[in-house]
């Protein structure tokens, strides 16, 4: 099998630049293949694409052709062997698990029996038999990832292309995922993976292409990592920089006072279908960034929740800011704490990227439409949103998306920030920008940062302390070193097999 691309280029309405340009490339049965680039380089756009989602679905200029085996795709030769993970696992059609992994099967006429049997034998595989039966909307981010490679997977494609499959998965998922790519790669499918970090690259693809502002300016051996990434710093989460960070955030101070930020207190609480947290007791002090990591499902997000009132404790108690949130109106304990969300689209509704921060200056300030825009300029010339700010939220990537959401937040200048999942659509030049914005803003008012994150690199840079959730359990708290460094930690907590947790332990015994 032989999948070709040729002289692709297509640009998307309304813009004046192409998204991609002259694109060439070939893949062949047996290769899993990487596409590595920054944010807007042109990877999901290229995969749309292989796809056959332009123009027709998305609409633009195409030109060029894509084959597969000598015969042209578009139009109404659409591939049927194609399976497709998109970046956004938010989305999905039906309200049950196991609904939605068997609906590939039952659009094309499998039989129950067969239907039933395919189910059952991918759930094994992957290791999620127990989520088959829960709604779709009680996952966390990490098991709708799954839920969501699982169903492209279903009806065995030849060719599967898979756009940020490790964003929201634990390391250790993200490994055991690529261990499970390479086998089915390697009974002669054409495995095409887009991503924004060489992590996993060398330890597993065949060959990588590197692209940048929608062009190729690379293609190797996937063993050539090294000498390919400097091509694209914006790629690379260096141990340098890390390191530089690491030190800023040891050499500040961080605020005592009278009275915790953050406290819980025997703190639990139970889903009705299963999972939860129990007996957590941590704290969180004035000027303290604390980064919460675990497994997916460990109970991240429902801990998040319970700080901003979205959930009430119950048994224990959270008090935030001294006051119960258990008692408190949402509206009330949201005044002083700025929340981004995992899924920047839940906080963003306004037609224009200016009008998104204008009107959150606006509401969270109290002061004139005037006033705001004049004060939302500094936001916008900070965040490297000054060339799209006239544009809709929407038509832009899901990275600067995630900036805009940024820029709401900091606007109303919160005593506490709580970040789920704050840079997983960002690369390491965005997400130094954006970490950078945040700190910044604490040289200025001192707030407290909670974060929950699967990335190593962020937790060694930016916290000050790490608490791990196993299980919905507390497992340890510590510094970043006590906590990544931990071999025996590390392993419960899933996080062993990340290349650069892999190099700290490894320094750390040299």
């Amino acid at each position: 099998m032989k999948l070709s691309v040729e002289s692709l280029s297509f640009r998307y309405i309304g813009k004046k630049e192409a998204a991609l340009t002259d694109i060439n490339l070939e893949a062949t049965g047996g290769e899993l293949l990487f596409l590595v680039g920054g944010n807007g380089s042109g990877k999901t756009t290229l995969l749309s694409c292989i796809a056959g989602l332009m123009p027709d679905i998305i609409e633009g200029e195409i030109s060029g052709q894509i084959l597969l085996n000598g015969d042209k795709l578009g139009g109404s030769n659409k591939s049927p062997l194609l399976g497709f993970v998109l970046q956004e696992a938010e989305v999905y059609l039906f309200p049950r698990v196991e609904e939605e992994i068997s609906f590939p099967l039952q659009n094309s006429g499998f039989s129950p029996a067969e239907i039933e049997k395919r189910v059952q034998e991918i759930a094994d595989v992957f290791d999620i038999a127990d989520l088959l039966g829960r709604e779709m909307n009680t996952l966390s981010g990490g098991e709708r990832q799954i839920v969501t490679i699982v169903t492209a997977l279903i009806k065995d494609p030849p060719i599967l292309l898979l756009d940020e499959p490790f964003e929201q998965l634990d390391p250790d998922a993200a490994d055991n995922l690529l261990k499970l790519l390479q086998t089915i790669a390697d009974k002669g499918k054409i495995i095409i993976i887009a991503v924004r970090s060489f992590d996993y690259v060398s330890s597993y693809g065949n060959r990588l292409i590197i692209l940048r502002n929608g062009k190729i300016i690379a293609s190797d051996s996937a063993l050539a990592t090294h000498k390919q990434s400097s091509l694209v710093p914006e790629c690379l989460h260096s141990i340098a920089l890390s390191a530089s960070h690491r030190l800023k955030r040891e050499n500040s101070t961080v605020t005592t006072g009278n009275r915790d930020v953050v406290c819980t207190r025997d703190l639990c609480y139970k889903y009705i279908q299963g999972g939860g947290i129990q007996d957590i007791n941590l704290q969180l002090t004035p000027g303290e960034t604390l980064a919460i990591m675990g497994p997916n499902g460990a109970g991240k997000t429902t801990l998040l929740k319970h700080f901003i009132g979205l959930l009430k404790a119950q048994k224990g108690m959270v008090i935030v800011m001294g006051q119960d949130a258990a008692k408190v109106p949402v509206p009330v304990l949201a005044q002083n704490i700025g929340i981004l969300f995992q899924n920047p689209d839940d906080q963003i509704f306004n037609e224009r990227i200016d009008k998104e921060i204008i009107w959150s200056l606006k509401t969270k300030r109290h002061c004139s439409w005037e006033k705001a825009t004049a004060e939302c300029q500094p936001i916008i010339e900070n965040l490297g949103l000054k060339k799209i700010q006239k544009l809709h939220p929407h038509s832009v990537s899901r990275s600067y998306r995630q900036l805009i959401a940024l820029a709401t937040v900091l606007s109303s200048q919160p005593s506490l920030l709580i970040l789920d999942e704050p840079c997983k659509s960002l690369d390491a030049t965005h997400t130094s920008q954006l970490m950078s914005n945040l700190l910044s803003q604490s040289c200025g008012i001192n707030p407290s940062i909670i974060m929950v994150t699967h990335d190593p690199y962020l937790t060694w840079a930016y916290s000050d302390r790490v608490a791990l959730l196993v299980n919905g359990r507390l497992l340890a708290i510590g510094t970043p070193e006590e906590i990544l460094c931990n071999q025996e930690l590390t392993t419960q907590a899933r996080l062993s097999k990340h290349p650069f947790v892999k190099f700290l332990q490894n320094r750390g015994q040299a």
